[in-house]
């Protein structure tokens, strides 16, 4: 009874298997542009050229800017974090028909290329992204946290310029502060 399900199955392992030679995807690749897919679609604003099937996601936390006073939203991958402003329910900005609607949760504000970074520095919560041309301050809701996203951050760019660099940065403290 059984056996017509398991040709099926068997059948669109064989095809999803197919589709992931052609598209040149590594295992588990397909779950990494899943993920991305989604948090595209969970922002309003131009983020077609986040899918890219060498993109690869690493983190994602709400933070606080805390020069600007506003909850963000970030979304850290192997060679960009993007920040989103946190939509308020009543500013949700509803997209398609009646029938269908598609509420984004979240408003595209920059996207940092990693080699952009110049200095990055902690202190408890807080979190400093220095570039050549601004400065962004955000505030995570633990320490902890904060460490993580410092340790991804420090790792994800050197391996986006060069491995080399690497062996020359230093593992984070209580309080601190890295020039890369």
């Amino acid at each position: 009874d059984y056996e017509p399900i398991n040709e099926t199955i068997k059948i669109f392992e064989q095809a999803i298997a197919s589709i992931n030679r052609r598209l040149k995807l590594e295992p588990g690749q397909y779950n990494n542009i899943t993920k991305i897919a989604t948090i595209c679609d969970s922002i309003d604003g131009d983020t077609d050229k986040l899918l890219d099937p060498k993109r690869k996601f690493m983190l994602e936390a709400r933070m606080i800017d805390y020069i600007n006073k506003y909850n963000v939203q970030c979304f850290l991958f192997n060679d960009c974090l993007v920040l989103c402003a946190i939509v308020s329910r009543e500013r949700m900005s509803v997209i398609g028909t009646n029938l269908q609607a598609e509420i984004r949760p979240y408003k595209h504000l920059m996207t940092i290329p990693l080699f952009d970074i110049a200095t990055i520095t902690t202190h408890g919560k807080k979190l400093k992204i220095n570039l050549a041309s601004r400065r962004i301050k955000l505030k995570t809701t633990k320490k902890s946290e904060t460490e993580n996203w410092l340790k991804t951050i420090i790792s994800t760019r050197s391996q986006c310029i060069s491995t080399k660099e690497n062996n020359n940065l230093l593992q984070p403290a209580q309080n601190y502060s890295v020039t890369i």
